[in-house]
């Protein structure tokens, strides 16, 4: 038994070397390069957050609502002739032109920039020049932007005397924008002011001041007649009622009967009620009388409707 053994541990040993001496002679195993080198973008991206780590937190939260304003989303319009429009301050505008083009970058009407207030980042690849349109009382001022080669990008700054511009300029081969403006929003905010302005100025004209009445919907189509102290100073309706002013010095001991002229001049008590100085007359009526007192004493007002095609 233990010869046997001897000669199965023999055996094993002598296939064992055959199978290596088989992987020494065959092709070798290719190399594995291992390294710790993390990718571009990866580096860029921890080469930033290092960078922030430098921040206080005041900086960092100062930093980022510049990124916020820089890309905030708000897209420019068309104006007049072509014009870019931008809303300023709502975002950093990016004004686009292209080498052997000019574009025209106009300010608010009668707004001027002030002694040294155009910067400019890179004043070598890009020309600025001034210009002015309009009448000589409210002038328009242009600055005219021309790079001299496509593939730059620079900031601009303007100062004026009434606020103070902050532009991306970015030249192209071919692209261009040949005029670029701006809104504004206190000129926005002024056309509302203007608007509710007019608005309850119109409504106050039209308003009768002691009933809050719109004057546009009322007929003071009427003729008044005759001769008393208490002789009406305004009659009009409005389309359901008839409404008859009378004087304010007017004393309650004076005040007349009220009497409509029906059909065959037959004359008709009706439903009014007195309010301060005013009759109201529960219908719109063609003809109608005041009467005070009796006899030789009676003093008599007659009211004709004038425009018997309304009510």
């Amino acid at each position: 038994m233990r010869n046997g053994a001897k000669a199965i541990v023999a055996a094993g040993l002598a296939a064992f070397g055959s199978l290596c001496s088989m992987a020494a002679d065959g092709p070798a195993a290719p190399e594995v390069t291992v390294t710790n080198e993390a990718p571009p973008a990866v580096l860029e991206r921890r080469s930033k957050e290092t960078e922030l780590d430098n921040l206080t937190p005041k900086e960092a939260e100062a930093l980022e609502l510049a990124k916020r304003w820089l890309a905030a989303k708000d897209q420019p319009t068309l104006g007049a002739n072509g014009q870019v429009q931008f809303l300023f301050g709502a975002t950093l505008p990016t004004v686009i032109s292209a080498p052997l083009h000019e574009t025209d970058i106009a300010l608010q009407p009668g707004e001027v920039i002030k002694q040294g207030g155009v910067h400019a980042g890179d004043t070598v690849r890009w020309q600025l020049g001034p210009a002015l349109s309009g009448p000589p009382d409210n002038q328009t001022t242009h600055v005219i932007v021309k790079p001299t080669a496509a593939d730059l990008r620079t900031d601009l700054i303007i100062a004026t005397d009434r606020r103070t511009y902050h532009l991306e300029l970015l030249s192209r081969k071919d692209d261009w924008m040949p005029s670029v403006g701006f809104s504004y929003p206190e000129e926005i905010q002024a056309e509302w002011n203007a608007y509710q302005r007019n608005t309850a100025k119109e409504k106050k004209d039209n308003t009768l001041p002691e009933t809050g009445e719109n004057l546009l919907t009322l007929d003071f189509k009427y003729q008044v007649d005759g001769k008393a102290p208490w002789k009406p100073v305004r009659v009009y309706s409005t389309g359901l009622k008839t409404v008859i002013q009378m004087p304010a010095q007017m004393k309650a001991t004076e005040s007349p009967a009220l009497l409509v002229i029906g059909d065959g001049g037959k004359e008709q008590l009706v439903n009014y009620r007195v309010r301060g100085d005013r009759y109201i007359v529960d219908l719109v009526f063609d003809k109608a009388v005041l009467i005070s007192g009796v006899g030789r004493q009676q003093t008599k007002v007659t009211i004709i409707r004038l425009d018997k095609s309304t009510g």
